[in-house]
C-alpha cells in the first residue's frame, strides 16, 4: 500500500521551506515586520507538513506518531500567530496585538492541553485497499476545535487584504492582494476540509476525496499567497 498523503505532505514541506527562503530573499513591497512575520508563517508551516509527512513513511508506531502529531500543532499554531501579526501589520492595527495574539494563544493552549489530556494513538486507515494514512487519536471535538481556532486567523488576514484592495487605489497593491486573498481562503478550505469533514469517516472514498482535496487547496493556496507577497509590477 502506497502512503500517498503522507508522500504528497512531504512534497508540500519542501515546497513550503522553498517558499521561506523566496520571501526572505525577496524584495517585497510589503515591509517588514510584515515580511518578516510571513517568512516565519512558512517556516512553521514547513515544519507542520514535515511532521506529518517522513515519520510516517519509516515509522509505523501510532503512539509515537501522535505525539508527533501534538507537536506538530506547536509548528502549526505558531505559524498562525505569526499570521495574525503580519495581518495585524498589514492593517496598521500593531495596538492589537498586546490583546489579539494573547488571546489568541490562551485558547490554543486550551486545545492543546486537551489533546494531551485525551491521548490516544493514532490510528491506521486503509483507502480502498491501496492508500494508507494515520488519523490522530483525539476525540472529533478537539480537531473541530483545532480547526476553528485554525481558520480564525486565515479569515482574519483575508478580511484585512480585502479591506486593503478596497481601499487602495495603487493597481500593483490591488493585483498583490487578489492573490493573497484568493490564497488565503483556499488554505481556510483546506483547514475546514481536514479539521472539519476528513474526521468524520462516513466511507473510504468521501475520505479520499476529502483529504486529497485538502492537500490539494493547501498546495494552490501556498503557491498564491507566495506569488502575491513576491509580486512585482511588469
Amino acid at each position: 500500500m502506497f502512503p500517498l498523503f503522507a508522500t504528497v505532505n512531504g512534497l508540500i514541506a519542501i515546497a513550503t521551506f522553498s517558499a521561506w527562503i523566496v520571501i526572505t530573499r525577496s524584495s517585497s513591497g510589503i515591509g517588514n515586520p510584515a515580511k518578516k512575520y510571513f517568512g516565519y508563517t512558512y517556516l512553521f508551516v514547513a515544519l507542520y507538513f514535515v511532521l506529518h509527512s517522513f515519520p510516517e513513511l519509516f515509522i509505523a508506531d501510532g503512539e509515537f506518531l501522535q505525539k508527533l502529531n501534538i507537536i506538530s500543532k506547536i509548528a502549526l499554531f505558531s505559524s498562525l500567530t505569526f499570521l495574525l501579526a503580519s495581518a495585524l501589520e498589514i492593517g496598521q492595527r500593531q495596538k492589537w496585538k498586546k490583546v489579539v495574539i494573547p488571546a489568541f494563544l490562551f485558547l490554543v493552549a486550551i486545545a492543546f492541553f486537551a489533546a494531551i489530556f485525551t491521548f490516544s494513538p493514532a490510528k491506521e486507515k486503509i483507502i480502498e485497499g491501496m492508500f494508507v494514512y494515520w488519523q490522530p487519536g483525539c476525540a472529533q471535538w478537539i480537531t473541530a476545535l483545532e480547526g476553528f481556532l485554525a481558520i480564525v486567523p486565515l479569515l482574519f488576514t483575508v478580511s484585512i487584504f480585502s479591506w486593503k484592495n478596497k481601499v487602495t487605489t495603487n493597481k500593483s497593491f490591488k493585483n498583490r492582494t487578489q492573490f493573497l486573498i484568493i490564497g488565503f481562503s483556499l488554505l481556510t478550505t483546506s483547514i475546514v476540509l481536514n479539521f472539519v469533514f476528513l474526521p468524520l469517516e462516513i466511507n473510504p472514498l468521501f475520505s479520499l476525496v476529502i483529504a486529497s482535496g485538502s492537500v490539494i487547496f493547501a498546495a494552490v493556496g501556498i503557491f498564491l499567497t507566495v506569488k502575491g507577497l513576491v509580486y512585482q509590477p511588469r
